[in-house]
């Protein structure tokens, strides 16, 4: 089964760049956030994670994002065996499932 998973990143106002991890499945998505001072530029993402849980498999793509100091919203792919469950869970406030 296949499913689009969605979240936002908040503005970042501090100079310091900052990581956050939305965990899917078990399966870590990094996400890394410049600081304010560092400019514009456009999102990036890459990478896959995936694994086996019991007999149930899960796959999230991309798994690492770098997104630009004034956040915004974003999508990976989360796929897995059919009947099995997952949960999803954000280790900041400043990333946010929409």
């Amino acid at each position: 089964m296949n499913t689009i998973i969605k979240f936002s990143g908040q503005k970042n106002l501090n100079l310091a760049p900052r990581t956050g991890v939305l965990t899917i499945a078990q399966r870590p998505v990094v996400v890394a956030q410049r600081g304010v001072s560092t400019g514009s530029f456009l999102a990036t993402s890459g990478g896959i994670s995936s694994g086996h849980t019991g007999p149930c498999f899960y796959s999230v793509a991309p798994s690492n994002f770098l997104i630009p100091w004034n956040g915004g919203k974003y999508q990976t792919n989360l796929t897995f065996t059919s009947g099995c469950s997952w949960t999803k869970s954000s280790n900041v406030p400043w990333l946010v499932f929409i």
